[in-house]
């Protein structure tokens, strides 16, 4: 268990592979650093175990290979009895990052999954990246997380993008993509989370803002 008053921080040359912890603080993966979740490298299966409540932040130069992550940012944490409400993004993206293999992102209530500001997320040959944004379920007319956020971002490559909006108990659903920027991938799928009609709450989008795509 890594409390909330750490940073770690991973350069050029180092790979972190997170396994059977929970993080509380902050990762910041710099250039030539690679971060890797819930991934056994040798048998090459996905786990679980690992989950975060702070924020990836992965920099200029950063890999983001084969991870499956999934976020608890808004259970209890170093047993404060205040619940939580974190909606920032479970990981950020600034300048160009590349992603290999296949990478899983799942918000926790109502919170974003991805956040691309100001930079390129490069998907190899190959590659998929899947988003969820957060559910919101737990308290009535909550709303759902978005799946991907864009600020002046780009997603690009040869390789497939996911991303599904949170769904939720009577609030407005989360849309899967929003904000301003631009998605070119082989292939795509988004969709936005149904809603119920309670208090004129709207679905999600698939597209949300000023998003060109081109996959």
């Amino acid at each position: 268990k890594i409390l909330s008053s750490v940073r770690i921080v991973v350069e050029n040359g180092g790979k972190l592979t997170l396994s059977d912890s929970t993080v509380q603080g902050i990762i910041d993966v710099q250039s030539g650093g690679t971060f890797s979740m819930n991934y056994d490298a040798y048998s090459k299966k996905f786990t679980t175990g690992a989950s975060l409540c702070g924020q990836l932040r992965l920099g200029d130069g950063a890999i983001l290979e084969n991870a499956a992550i999934y976020s608890h940012t808004n259970y209890l944490a170093n047993g404060d009895l205040t619940d939580r409400s974190n909606d920032d993004a479970v990981v950020a993206v600034t300048g160009n990052v590349t992603l290999k293999g296949q990478v899983f992102i799942s918000g926790d209530e109502g919170q974003t999954a991805l956040q691309v500001k100001n930079g390129t997320l490069n998907l190899e040959a190959g590659a998929t990246l899947a988003t969820y944004g957060g559910g919101g379920n737990t308290t009535i007319y909550s709303n759902g997380g978005g799946a991907i956020q864009l600020e002046n971002g780009t997603i690009t490559g040869d390789g497939k993008v996911i991303a599904i909006g949170g769904s939720v108990t009577f609030g407005p659903g989360g849309n899967a993509v929003s904000g301003n920027g631009a998605i070119h991938t082989s292939e795509v799928f988004l969709q936005g989370a149904t809603s119920y009609t309670a208090k004129n709450a709207a679905p999600g989008k698939a597209l949300e803002g000023d998003i060109t795509l081109t996959s």
